[in-house]
């Protein structure tokens, strides 16, 4: 797992020369006010969303990576733990449907 700003890679290999990689986006705010704690939200997220599931694959994680990112989206909109205080989970489905959004997408060709 590789976090750069403004996107996530996660990597996996069964083999040195068998390498998936994903990258996910953050998700776009009307203001981020503090990245402070970014970091750490996301890790929270992403461990949160696998010891929720106990599903340790690679595409699980996959999953894991998009609950990481909605957490930190959260934590920078406010200074410190400010948005977390108000934190629901109705509140992180919105940010996951937000999320499912802007990567989803129909070609016709």
């Amino acid at each position: 797992m590789i976090r750069r700003p403004p996107r996530s890679t996660l990597s996996s290999s069964s083999a040195a020369s068998d390498v998936y990689k994903r990258q996910v986006p953050a998700l776009p705010l009307a203001e981020v006010f503090d990245p402070t704690g970014a970091g750490d939200s996301f890790a929270g997220g992403f461990a949160g969303y696998l010891t929720q599931t106990m599903d340790f694959s690679f595409n699980n994680m996959k999953s894991a990576v998009i609950y990481g990112s909605a957490m930190a989206s959260f934590t920078v909109e406010k200074f410190g733990t400010e948005s977390l205080i108000n934190y629901s989970g109705s509140s992180m489905t919105k940010r996951l449907e937000a999320f499912k959004e802007l990567t989803t997408f129909e070609i016709e060709f």
